[in-house]
């Protein structure tokens, strides 16, 4: 968003969504003290991204498999990955092997770039290629590299949860957490 007037709002919205059920549920499963818990917004330039997604810096489907890389990706803005809405591209990396494993292929029919107020809209924007793939393998390869460079960064110990995007051939990391395994 652009508009000043809007900011307050959004802010709220982050703040909140520490309360959300699908917070409070990981904390609960997770043995995370609720009252120990605090949110932060940062305010950020958005990426206007051409592609973007999460990435997880394991197989989350196969504890057995070390050191790979899980790529989820859309067209557009990664919110769509984010907000669990439709079936992205699904990208497992291997370091060991330098294999590329596409999973899924994306099924949307649509993107997200922001207009010119800074809000996301629907798009008829479809990038990907003949092969109806998102990521290259060239590109996946490059970002499951700065996924493992981000693991290692803070600590090498602890999975990463990672929201990425590209634009003009450049990726860019919106943000990286400890990734919370659901099982």
């Amino acid at each position: 968003m652009i508009a000043e007037d809007k900011l307050i709002d959004a802010v709220k919205k982050v703040w909140s969504s520490l309360w959300n059920f699908q917070g409070y549920e990981a904390r609960v499963r997770n043995y995370v003290s609720q009252s120990d818990v605090y949110m932060s917004a940062l305010v950020q330039v958005g990426v206007d991204m051409e592609r973007g997604g999460v990435m997880i810096t394991k197989d989350p489907f196969d504890d057995r498999s070390k050191n790979s890389v899980y790529i989820s990706a859309v067209c557009g803005h990664n919110s769509k990955v984010v907000d669990n809405t439709g079936i992205p591209e699904q990208i497992l990396f291997n370091p060991k092997s330098n294999s590329v494993v596409v999973m899924t292929l994306s099924q949307q029919e649509n993107a997200l770039a922001f207009d010119a107020n800074g809000d996301l809209k629907v798009t008829v924007d479809k990038c990907a290629g003949a092969k109806k793939r998102v990521l290259t393998d060239l590109q996946a390869r490059a970002l499951a590299k700065a996924a493992i460079n981000i693991r290692t960064a803070f600590g090498g110990k602890k999975e990463q949860d990672i929201e990425w995007g590209i634009l003009n051939g450049k990726i860019y990391i919106v943000q990286a957490r400890p990734y919370i395994d659901k099982k």
